[in-house]
């Protein structure tokens, strides 16, 4: 098989997730190519399989033994910078994370316009805008969330929305704020994500006075905060609330000593 063809193989394989078999093949060609250009895209095919694996060591030490190869090439050095990156990231190296994606912007911001690179953007500019959410550094990562809403399907996940979701609820955007948390819960958030959604959303459906459809997410809250093991006391108000709006007292009563609040 021609290297060209065990390449797009490879390819096809890290897209489908099987990551070892594409790691191999990467390694294989990475090692016998005689040309410049095909190892660079060999090698970065090798590294993005090593950091899909959380083989970060060996990842990192890849990295610094090709920096001389990547050097001189504006593509070749962004995507490296990305791979330092997304090993950070993995090593929970937060600091060095957003950084990294400040100076990879800024360092290549007229090349990453090149629609040859334009996953490299996209990519750098959604970890930018999630990192900033997390930080609740909500006005700032709200226009960058909403880029990244046309950017590749496949980047926009669960908490990409959780976070979306997050951003609108600080700038009082209602409708925004319940579409993107909806759609976070329904493609499967971890406990204490979904536990935070719900309950969000039960606030927000208290504010429209659909006190049922509140009702029945702060049960769906509540079960996610028992499965995760996060405190329910914020839960347990708004259901104190909610409860006392429709008119069940004793249930409402029980959940406000549970939520320590008075009605």
């Amino acid at each position: 098989m021609a290297d060209d063809d065990k390449f797009e193989r490879a390819l096809k394989l890290l897209e489908a997730d099987e990551v070892e078999p594409a790691l191999s093949i990467f390694h294989e060609l990475a090692v016998s190519a005689n040309d410049k250009d095909s190892k660079v895209s060999y090698t970065l095919g090798e590294l993005t399989a090593l950091v899909r694996l959380g083989s970060t060591a060996e990842a990192r030490q890849l990295l610094q033994n090709s920096s001389a190869l990547f050097k001189g090439t504006d593509e070749a050095e962004a995507r490296a910078e990305l791979i330092a990156i997304q090993i950070n990231s993995v090593e929970d190296k937060w600091d060095a994370v957003l950084l990294g994606l400040e100076r990879l912007l800024r360092r290549y911001a007229e090349i990453l316009q090149d629609p040859q690179l334009r996953d490299v953007y996209e990519e750098a500019q959604l970890r930018r805008g999630m990192r900033l959410a997390y930080l609740e550094q909500f006005r700032e990562a709200l226009p960058v969330l909403e880029e990244a809403l046309d950017f590749y399907p496949p980047l926009l996940s669960a908490e990409f929305y959780f976070e979306l979701g997050r951003c609108y609820l600080e700038a009082d955007d209602v409708s925004n704020a319940k579409e993107a948390l909806t759609k976070a819960m329904s493609l499967g958030l971890d406990d204490a994500r979904a536990a935070s959604a719900a309950w969000n959303l039960a606030v927000l459906l208290m504010r429209q006075g659909d006190n049922e459809q509140a009702l029945e997410t702060l049960r769906c809250a509540e079960k996610h905060a028992n499965s995760a093991g996060v405190s329910k006391q914020n839960i347990h108000k708004a259901l104190a609330i909610c409860l006392h709006k429709m008119g069940m007292i004793d249930q409402a009563q029980h959940y406000a000593r549970e939520g320590k609040c008075k009605l």
